[in-house]
């Protein structure tokens, strides 16, 4: 269904039938990019061995680390 911005300006009263019409352009102009995988962003997950360890070791040597 296509709206013309004279109908948008009358039944939309909250936001600018601009602002609408970018909405509606927005996912229609990346349609095929969400079929893409999409890389994890920030620092790679610690395996759970390591982690393992570190709290084994801070937990076996109380005394080393920040003392404040």
């Amino acid at each position: 269904m296509k709206l013309s911005k004279k109908a948008l300006e009358e039944i939309a009263t909250v936001v600018q039938p601009a602002t609408i019409l970018a909405w509606h352009r927005r996912p229609v102009e990346h349609q095929g990019g969400c079929s893409r995988l999409r890389k994890a962003v920030g620092r790679p997950r610690t395996p759970k061995a390591i982690e393992d360890l570190v709290v084994r070791m801070a937990r076996e040597n109380r005394s080393w680390g920040y003392d404040r």
